[in-house]
């Protein structure tokens, strides 16, 4: 079957357009709920989140990006992932990045000690516009 006909069957997300007409108020009202900023009232503040929670609404990180400017995405290559030091390595830095850098998603990628894989997996990082890029292994 064509991935166009799966495509119809599948609902759209909702949007964050769907959460204000269901909460009432505008799309900037609920962006601005989103941030968590102060400037909502109570009473506002509590519709967007019962919207939220109706429409199962959850925020899009891609369209973020594309406002931001920011990927959200953390780089790391490695030479050989099934090394302990490389391993280990990788543990420590994604643990790290999850409890100091809020919306930073580290992605790894492995370069099976292969040079143009490694160089192709840098390129595709640099094309995502990664936040940062760590590049681990002797070919490296």
């Amino acid at each position: 079957m064509p991935d166009d006909a799966n495509a119809e069957q599948r609902p759209r997300p909702p949007t964050i357009r769907d959460v204000a007409e269901r909460a009432g108020v505008s799309k900037s009202l609920v962006s601005l709920v989103l941030r968590s900023s102060p400037k909502v009232s109570d009473k506002s503040r509590r519709a967007v989140d019962e919207a939220i929670e109706e429409l199962g609404y959850r925020p899009s990180a891609m369209a973020r990006s594309l406002v931001s400017r920011h990927s959200g995405v953390g780089g790391m290559i490695t030479s050989n992932a099934h090394d302990v030091f490389y391993a280990d390595v990788v543990a420590g830095v994604s643990s790290y990045v999850n409890e100091h850098s809020e919306g930073i998603v580290p992605l790894i990628l492995h370069g099976n000690n292969n040079v143009e894989e490694e160089m192709l997996a840098a390129r595709r990082f640099l094309e995502l516009r990664a936040e940062w890029l760590m590049l681990m292994g002797s070919a490296l």
